[in-house]
């Protein structure tokens, strides 16, 4: 009987999926954390977990559009491409 590779049994897209949440968790997470303990170290509470939510969701939405530009990038048509 012959093993096949479970990587090989999911679709693409389940695949590009998990990659994507395995750099947007960390991306979204350790800011947040970082501002929690700033805000328990320095008593700047909510301010520093404020920033870090947004400064996570900065990082994460960078980390989408350079997965989405590498993945796609290359099917689209050129700049100088016209049309009719």
């Amino acid at each position: 009987m012959q093993r096949r590779d479970p990587a090989s049994k999911q679709p693409e897209w389940v695949r590009l999926a998990l990659h994507l949440a395995l750099w947007v968790l960390p991306a979204l997470l350790i800011p947040l954390v970082l501002g929690v303990l700033i805000d328990s170290l320095i008593g700047t509470s909510p301010w520093g977990a404020l920033f870090g939510v947004l400064a996570g969701s900065a990082i994460a939405l960078i980390i989408v559009l350079f997965k989405v530009k590498a993945l796609y990038g290359t099917t689209a048509p050129p700049d100088d491409f016209k049309q009719g």
